[in-house]
């Protein structure tokens, strides 16, 4: 009987159950998660902030501790409350979901004519006298046994649902107690409430929320701002980790998510130990010393010359495993009129960054001075990879080409975050971090970035300037003159960016050293900041003497080795003897000073060689150009060779225009066409036409000619907008002879 009482009192209350009681309930908590984050955020502003600016000495530190604990207290609260709000919305959803369910089978058994008792037992209708003999009544009958089956089934299962959600909501709030704020500890209280969240959604069945794989800035910014202000809550509150990683979001929501995860893992490694964790002793502390500096320079870190008067520091990535990795802004990217991403080099690690942290903030007072009245300048240290160590590994673009498309998407995303509002973007490297900057803006789309700057530079994984998505007039570059940097510039990590061949613009450097770049009343650091509102930074006044860069390999227009016997299609030295010089491409051939002798034998190559060289060669212009052949384009056509008069010889003697199309956004092909013209004229071509726009439009053209090999190359927009294309034309050739 007690078991069919708690039926029928389940029944009832699931029928008068108002999920508005408990998403009301819900709210509350929520209101109070968001009211304890303000709070923090408040307290850290106008509290500790200045006050960690300006108090020293033993006072101040317990003045501090006191402070840290009243902080974690406030994390734990909107944690906790916003578990709280989690676990009563899913009952509430879950219990007007399983009343739904039941009011649809009472719906359904009025329309079958079957009656419901007050404990849910759902009954047959009364039987006649007369139905008993009646065979149409019995088949009736056996009817409504069926559907009475059908919708007891459904009556029990929709009680069952409710159950359930009661059961798990009661087990989940009982995590939720407040031993943490009534019995506090000096650490492990956000360990604590973060492993209560996490059962929490376990005691609920929850699986992980949804969150976007990071790889595309735009997708992230769109699902995020999909979401309700409820559910945006919950997931910062909840699931930190998650959405600080996402480029693409708000600086201050990514800001607001990996301050929890920085105070997290802090508090988890001052209440833990490095016994079984996978870390030696000193690993442990040193990751722990690194997040606690990180920690104390985000607590106190205002600064000034901002339009208000404050320049807050916002915490925009952050990885403590291994070397640790954090990318951290003074100011707002998404709001500036002109924001710097500096990119640090070899040996930058998680204890590294509150030093890179000084840096961008002189680098953006400096930028500050320079910008117009009322111009916001915000300045990131994007320590988004792992730099090298001082070993090996500092020897090759191995780190700087796995943490490319890492920086490239960090761009990428301060572009959609900010809307339609578009700062002015300038991207630095040091050390290193030009190669890491190279690599990137030499890949993909590069960098969308207005400007790059590279001081120090051992090499940008880059032959030219060109090759970085960007004019190369917005291409600075910068070395002190004692910055033992220079021993290894233009060795393994390309060329050195600041010689004219690269093709950068020179920024004057008054500094001495490695690190002296930021010196503080320097022209060094008043030249990058001049750079960051505006690209006019004083020119070196005179070129200073370099060590003498050790020879490096030029590219080659085709592959070798290249087949024998001659003549040889390709520039570099033929691996196997040749008995004849190479008639279309010399290696590094003189360029003649009078015409060509018109006596002279033509060159002889079967007309199979030659389409295979000129198809090799338009290949080569593709790459150069950072176009991708389209599939079935390439084409070769051949004409008989005619004189003066359009006469024909009988001996075969031919010419070769071989075409083919390369597929690339027509907003690249000015870039496109500047990359090929250094590259050719590097490989020893004339250039004798060429243009880039036309009435402001992209248009590219270029002509050139190979004057030993006397061969011509034409390239050019195509009729699509997206096709530019390639033609190789060589002079007259003469087939081999057949043998007799």
């Amino acid at each position: 009987m007690s078991t069919a009482r708690a039926a029928g009192g389940d029944f009832v209350l699931l029928l008068r159950f108002d999920p508005a009681v408990l998403h009301e309930a819900a709210a509350g908590w929520r209101r109070l998660s968001a009211a304890a984050e303000e709070a923090h955020q408040q307290h850290r502003r106008r509290v500790e902030g200045p006050l960690r600016g300006q108090w020293r000495g033993a006072d101040a530190d317990r003045a501090f501790r006191a402070m840290a604990g009243t902080e974690r207290e406030l994390d734990v609260v909107r944690v906790e409350a916003a578990s709280a709000a989690l676990v009563l919305e899913t009952v509430a959803e879950r219990m007007d979901q399983a009343r739904t369910n039941l009011s649809n089978a009472l719906r359904r058994a009025d329309e079958w004519r079957l009656p419901v008792a007050e404990d849910g037992t759902v009954g047959l209708p009364p039987l006649a006298p007369a139905d008993r003999h009646d065979p149409d009544a019995r088949v009736q009958r056996q009817r409504d046994l069926l559907l009475r089956a059908q919708l007891q089934q459904r009556v029990d299962a929709a009680l069952a649902a409710a159950r359930e959600a009661s059961d798990r909501g009661a087990r989940a709030l009982g995590r939720l107690g407040a031993d943490v704020l009534t019995q506090p500890r000096l650490f492990g209280t956000l360990r604590e409430c973060a492993a209560d969240a996490r059962r929490v959604a376990a005691d609920l069945g929850l699986a992980t929320p949804y969150v976007p794989d990071n790889r595309d800035p735009a997708r992230s910014a769109a699902w995020w701002h999909s979401l309700t202000p409820g559910e945006q809550q919950d997931l910062l509150a909840l699931h930190p980790e998650l959405v600080g990683r996402l480029d693409g979001l708000p600086a201050t929501v990514r800001d607001r998510a990996n301050r929890l995860v920085l105070a997290q893992r802090l508090d988890a490694l001052e209440a833990g130990n490095a016994k079984g964790s996978g870390l030696t002793y000193e690993q442990w502390g040193t990751r722990q010393s690194g997040l606690r500096a990180l920690a104390e320079r985000l607590d106190g870190g205002g600064g000034s010359g901002g339009p208000d008067g404050e320049q807050p520091l916002l915490l925009l990535g952050l990885d403590p495993d291994g070397d640790g990795r954090a990318v951290v802004a003074t100011g707002d990217p998404d709001t500036a009129d002109h924001t710097a991403v500096l990119v640090p080099g070899t040996g930058t690690t998680l204890n590294q960054v509150p030093g890179q942290l000084d840096r961008i903030a002189l680098l953006r007072d400096s930028a500050q001075q320079a910008a117009g009245p009322g111009q916001r300048v915000a300045v990131v240290s994007w320590l988004g990879y792992d730099a090298p160590e001082v070993d090996g590994s500092v020897l090759t673009t191995r780190r700087a080409e796995a943490g490319a498309e890492d920086l490239r998407r960090f761009t990428g995303g301060l572009r959609v975050a900010g809307g339609g509002h578009r700062s002015h973007l300038t991207v630095i490297g040091h050390s290193y971090g030009t190669t890491a900057v190279g690599a990137a803006a030499a890949g993909g789309a590069g960098l969308q970035a207005d400007d790059i700057v590279a001081v120090a530079s051992p090499g940008m994984a880059a032959e030219h300037a060109a090759d970085l998505h960007l004019d190369p007039a917005h291409v600075w570059a910068g070395t002190a003159r004692d910055d033992d940097v220079s021993l290894a510039t233009g060795t393994t990590l390309g060329p050195d960016p600041t010689l004219p061949a690269f093709g950068a613009r020179t920024v004057g450097i008054d500094t001495s050293g490695h690190s002296g770049y930021w010196d503080p009343g320097s022209e060094s650091l008043a030249n990058q900041g001049r750079i960051i509102p505006r690209p006019r930074p004083r020119p070196r006044p005179r070129p200073r003497p370099r060590p003498r860069p050790r020879p490096r390999p030029r590219p080659s227009p085709c592959p070798c080795p290249c087949p024998c016997p001659c003549p040889c299609p390709c520039p570099c030295p033929c691996p196997c003897p040749c008995p004849c010089p190479c008639p279309l491409i010399g290696a590094n051939p003189p360029v003649p000073r009078t015409p060509p002798d018109p006596d002279e034998p033509l060159p002889v190559m079967a007309r199979s060689d030659a389409e295979s060289w000129a198809r090799e060669l338009t290949a080569y212009l593709a790459r150069s150009a950072g176009a991708t052949l389209a599939p079935g384009s390439s084409r070769p056509f051949f004409s008989p060779c005619t004189g003066r008069n359009g006469e024909t010889a009988g001996d075969g003697r031919y010419t070769l225009a071989h075409h083919a199309d390369g597929t690339l956004p027509a907003a690249r092909h000015p870039a496109a066409v500047r990359a090929l013209r250094a590259a050719l004229e590097r490989d020893g071509f004339t250039v004798t036409a060429y243009r880039e726009t036309v009435d402001g439009r992209p248009d590219a053209l270029l002509y050139a000619r190979h004057p030993a090999g006397r061969y011509f190359l034409d390239v050019g927009t195509g009729g699509g907008t997206d096709r530019l294309a390639l033609t190789v034309r060589t002079r007259c050739l003469l087939p081999p002879a057949e043998p007799s």
